[in-house]
């Protein structure tokens, strides 16, 4: 039986640690896959191929698909409506992924859909998105209200 943190919503906020938060996002993940009940879109800053792995394994194996959008520093700066990327660049914030922290892009062989968000509209990201996902759901039954 798959975990099922009770509060889970207060405990993860009392959570300082990135990767304690990942792990129990990751279960709950799980949950919903093991139980077949819905299609989870879960975001994580996951800059190591070991641990995009590991996340794989902990929500359900081959029915994971890592999603990375790929985009450079100057376009997700651009993007920043919190100024962090602004604070990175200065030297306020440390160890910050794809500036002073290493990011490792999705190699030839890794299950990783790969959207390239610098290139494309929101609007278009989007419908990338849903036609990839659209493309790996299997209907068993229409659902009539």
């Amino acid at each position: 039986m798959p975990p099922s943190p009770d509060n889970l919503h207060s405990e993860f906020h009392r959570m300082q640690d990135r990767r304690t938060k990942e792990m129990l996002l990751q279960q709950r993940a799980h949950v919903f896959w093991f139980y077949g009940l819905i299609i989870a879109i879960c975001s994580f800053i996951t800059p190591k191929r070991k641990l995009r792995h590991m996340a794989r394994e902990v929500i359900g194996g081959g029915d994971c698909i890592p999603i990375f959008t790929r985009a450079s520093f100057e376009a997700c700066a651009e993007r920043d409506v919190h100024g962090l990327y602004a604070k990175a660049k200065s030297g306020e914030i440390k160890n910050f992924t794809a500036h002073s922290s290493r990011f490792e892009e999705p190699g030839e062989g890794d299950p990783d859909w790969i959207i390239p968000t610098e290139d494309l509209s929101e609007e278009e990201t989007l419908v990338d998105l849903l036609q990839r996902i659209h493309s790996v759901i299997e209907f068993e039954s229409a659902i009539t209200i």
